[in-house]
């Protein structure tokens, strides 16, 4: 994200420099593309890049001015190319006159041959035919996008999916100098991925993809999907985070429990047990729950989730059902088990982690699950029932197509963790 500062300046956060950066005048775009921009070495600062940018205006008003003339008449091409070597030598810095020049824009030549050749001369690249094609704008993209992606589990995750992909493509407009996705190339997009880095790479280019993967299902843009061939680039590795300590998970139980909020009580004591996560409970319902004989089973394989593996059934652990989560199915039949959205539910489970004073990145309430998985391999369980349990992609074909669960195994690994609640009770 650049800063916007003044005399067209602005501050390139990942190449860490300066730029100046100014938006060519609507005539001239044929020739010019949108935008003129010059970037500035690192070791510029901003009272340097400052008192440089005038040679940048006047390199920008040249080429304009040469443009204008291009799209004039072919006599006049020779005093612009004149005027702009006149001032590289002279090394003129106030050029505001040359404003002047633009308050009469000359009609464009008819003949696209006879502009080519003039735009050459002042080197300035100009496609040979008139490129013609409908303007395909974001809101185009984002209604194609929602129509392949289907209903969202409520609003505000809609308006947060929408938001990243909008993002993303301002980014791509601004690198691009245009908001025609039609009109954007496959080198544009490689040109401006090229300039990303990190988390933000992956995510941004990820996003763009899949609007034009939208647009292309519906054969818009009439020339192909400009980001087939773009290869998404590799996620950052994650920080490595660790499972609560057995005392911090037995304070943020207790905790929990005191308080008395079933958010707070189930949102923890389910994924302790369970190895979800807070998307995967909160728009769960009483019906997701049922029994097998004397085991209560919570069934997440009718629901859409992170991944087709995370699509599960597993059993409760006795300690739930100690603490009256039957009685809390009770009470919301016909409804969600909880009344927020994932965005707001997890930001209240963290606060309360928060709250208790366990910090760092790596203690988050993700911790839950890394602690149901390593207490799963710590107690010897099986591989495949590790991987069913946790949600996990099986590692081969025989493996996705033939495992079938076994409730008494489940009950057992599940029977052999960590209770964190054998200390606290429910008031």
């Amino acid at each position: 994200m650049a800063i916007r500062m003044q005399h067209y300046l602005s501050y390139d956060r990942q190449k860490g420099r300066w730029q100046y950066v100014r938006m060519f005048p609507p005539a001239v775009r044929p020739l010019t593309g949108r935008f003129y921009k010059h970037s500035y070495p690192k070791s510029v600062s901003y009272d340097m890049a400052k008192d440089l940018a005038c040679d940048q205006t006047a390199e920008y008003l040249a080429r304009c001015e040469a443009a204008y003339e291009a799209l004039g008449t072919s006599d006049g091409i020779i005093t612009a190319l004149q005027a702009m070597r006149a001032r590289r030598q002279a090394g003129l810095r106030a050029v505001a006159d040359s404003l002047n020049r633009f308050d009469e824009i000359k009609e464009r030549i008819a003949d696209r041959a006879q502009l080519r050749a003039l735009a050459e001369r002042i080197g300035i690249p100009v496609p040979a035919m008139p490129i013609v094609h409908e303007v395909i704008g974001l809101d185009r993209a984002l209604t194609d996008w929602k129509k392949r992606h289907g209903p969202w589990p409520d609003e505000a995750s809609e308006k947060k999916a929408v938001k990243a992909k909008t993002t993303a493509a301002e980014s791509l407009f601004t690198s691009a100098g245009t908001s025609d996705m039609a009109a954007i190339t496959t080198r544009m997009i490689q040109t401006w991925k090229d300039d990303l880095d990190g988390r933000q790479a992956h995510d941004f280019v990820a996003h763009v993809k899949g609007l034009y993967t939208a647009l292309a299902a519906n054969n818009r843009p009439s020339g192909g999907n400009p980001a087939g061939k773009i290869e998404t680039p590799r996620k950052p590795e994650h920080q490595e985070r660790r499972p609560f300590s057995d005392d911090d998970a037995k304070r943020i139980i207790a905790s929990a429990i005191a308080s008395g909020d079933p958010d707070l009580i189930w949102g923890h004591v389910l994924p302790a047990f369970q190895g979800t996560i807070a998307s995967e409970i909160v728009y769960a319902r009483p019906e997701d729950f049922y029994w097998i004989g004397e085991t209560l089973v919570f069934d997440m394989t009718k629901r859409k989730l992170k991944t087709p593996f995370r699509q599960r059934e597993i059993p409760v652990h006795p300690a739930a059902i100690r603490l009256r989560f039957v009685d809390f199915l009770e009470a919301r039949k016909g409804k969600r088990l909880f009344n927020l959205n994932a965005t707001q539910f997890s930001a209240k489970l963290m606060a309360h982690i928060r709250s208790l004073g366990i910090e760092g990145d790596d203690q988050v309430h993700y911790c839950w699950r890394h602690g149901f998985i390593s207490q799963l391999d710590s107690n010897g369980v099986s591989g495949a029932l590790q991987r069913y349990l946790s949600g996990h992609a099986a590692p081969d074909v025989h493996e996705k197509h033939y495992f079938h669960r076994n409730l008494e195994k489940m009950i057992e690994a599940i029977g052999g963790l960590f209770d964190p609640t054998s200390s606290a009770s429910i008031r």
